[in-house]
């Protein structure tokens, strides 16, 4: 995968990828970065905190969790519309606000590729994290994520996307 401008986009189509980067990784202090590239042959567009790469593995957040949410009308490449972007960016504030670390959840990554948008999160508790999005759901008129969670020790998810280290 390859940072922004030396991908296969052009900056519009990268920017209506990213949507809502801007409530996360928006500091000069946060550790947010986007990683651009191909998985399984579709274009992808990573999002991803660098900072959690000395969490990979913590026995505290053992549990993988994946939330995904369907665009309702992808463009060509497979990335959301820009009238699509708003609902997009309440969702991912409504993720950012109930998947708190505070709460035992540390949001990984966002992908966007084939017609989704999906939240990667390692949590301490599934039950929570099935408490958390049932909150969600019910914020996200117009879209309906979809969930799903499961053990996943060595983060397996987050080691594969990533960028790889400088």
């Amino acid at each position: 995968m390859s940072r922004p401008g030396r991908g296969p986009w052009g900056r519009r189509t990268l920017a209506a990828a990213l949507g809502a980067f801007v409530l996360i990784g928006a500091g000069p202090s946060d550790t947010w970065e986007v990683v651009t590239g191909k998985y399984k042959g579709k274009p992808i567009i990573v999002r991803f905190d660098r900072g959690l790469a000395r969490s990979v593995g913590d026995p505290g957040h053992p549990y993988q969790v994946g939330i995904a949410v369907p665009l309702l009308h992808p463009g060509p490449q497979g990335f959301p519309k820009d009238e699509e972007l708003p609902a997009l960016r309440e969702i991912e504030e409504s993720i950012v606000t109930l998947f708190q670390p505070a709460e035992d959840h540390l949001l990984a990554m966002v992908i966007s590729t084939n017609g989704m948008r999906e939240f990667v999160i390692y949590s301490a508790s599934p039950e929570k994290a099935k408490e958390r999005f049932a909150a969600l759901r019910q914020r996200s008129a117009g879209h309906t994520p979809q969930f799903m969670v499961h053990e996943d020790k060595a983060w397996t998810v987050y080691k594969t996307l990533k960028a790889p280290e400088r």
